[in-house]
């Protein structure tokens, strides 16, 4: 990879990065379907406040650190609460 081409890629990730952080400390709830996201979500500290059938809801605690880049995560951030 040129130089230029490592420096442009860099930007990019900054920019989706960003647009990630944004999402998330504008976002009330955070959604997901995924039994496994539902666990590790759960294992971080993170507030579940519904579960309807498969459909889990947490509160998007912006005081708790997560890692939302992982690829094995499914989830939405939301402002709907459905209960």
């Amino acid at each position: 990879m040129t130089a230029r081409a490592a420096e442009t890629r860099k930007r990019m990730l900054a920019k989706v990065t960003n647009m990630e952080n944004n999402i998330n400390n504008f976002s009330n709830f955070i959604v997901t379907t995924d039994e496994e996201t539902k666990n590790k979500f759960l294992e971080s500290g993170l507030s579940l406040i519904s579960q309807n059938e498969n459909a889990y809801t947490f509160v998007n605690d912006p005081k708790k650190i997560m890692k939302f880049s992982d690829n094995n995560l499914k989830f939405s951030f939301t402002n709907k609460l459905t209960i």
